[in-house]
């Protein structure tokens, strides 16, 4: 099996050019944007892909750099159906904490009411991703949560795909439902705020010791760190100190293979 995930924005601020956070995780055809930032529709237009691509979008939090694409992703995949630049019916799965998403649900369902009801362009199913509990996504595909440490409720996601494993922090400290999470991942996906450990708590995030120190401990193969605001070589030197295994701060538009 080959799992490829794309860093299609790795930043947490989207001035100046900036790329905010989402990840595109495609498996054999099968498209999951985890998380969805302001720039999303630009951000998969870069890449060939349309708003009508995209199979299931996980929410961690509400912060506008992790959810504010939503109500975009939504509209771009009715219109593009509309104008016949995509099949005439659609599916896709939100998913995340349902109750912490409520606020988002609800702004969509105010702006565009007819995207949730049946006879609409797309079919759009909430999914609750429940903590260290698999939910069943589609054939081969698990989702598992844990509660994010962060200024605002939410949830770090691992997905197994058969024998492969993807963990994604979201912004959180560490906590022991996180450690369980991301055991045995072949890929972590850390976001980090700052080499500065009293500086990553103040927000509410890992630092670079802190990522690496998760990474060692869950016994991963492959650490990513992104969302960091400070100098990445100093960062992935502090990491090295304490995860032996590969360390890699992409940048907007990398890609990796999981096989």
């Amino acid at each position: 099996m080959m799992i490829k995930v794309t860093f299609l924005g790795v930043d947490g601020y989207p001035q100046g050019g900036r790329e905010t956070i989402s990840i595109l995780v495609e498996i054999h055809g099968y498209r999951i944007l985890l998380d969805c930032g302001a720039s999303i529709i630009h951000q998969l237009d870069r890449y060939g892909l349309m708003a009508s691509d995209i199979d299931a979008v996980f929410i961690s939090h509400l912060h506008a750099d992790h959810s504010s694409g939503l109500p975009l992703l939504l509209y771009s995949n009715v219109m593009e159906r509309f104008e016949k630049r995509a099949s005439n019916k659609g599916s896709l799965a939100i998913l995340g904490d349902q109750t912490d998403l409520e606020p988002i649900i609800s702004y969509c369902k105010s702006a565009y009411p007819n995207l949730f009801n049946d006879n609409n362009f797309v079919d759009v199913n909430q999914v609750n991703v429940d903590v260290l509990k698999p939910t069943i996504l589609k054939e081969n595909i698990t989702v598992e949560g844990a509660p994010i440490k962060h200024a605002v409720q939410g949830l770090s996601i691992s997905l197994t795909i058969g024998n492969y494993k993807i963990c994604y922090t979201s912004d959180t400290r560490c906590t022991d439902n996180l450690e369980k999470l991301a055991k045995g991942s072949n890929l972590l996906i850390c976001n980090v705020f700052s080499s500065d450990d009293v500086l990553a708590e103040r927000f509410g995030f890992l630092s670079a010791s802190e990522a690496a120190k998760l990474a060692f401990e869950s016994g991963v193969e492959k650490l990513a760190m992104i969302h960091l605001s400070d100098d990445v070589s100093k960062a992935t030197e502090i990491a090295k100190c304490s995860f032996q295994g590969i360390i890699i701060t992409p940048t907007n538009g990398d890609s990796i293979m999981i096989e």
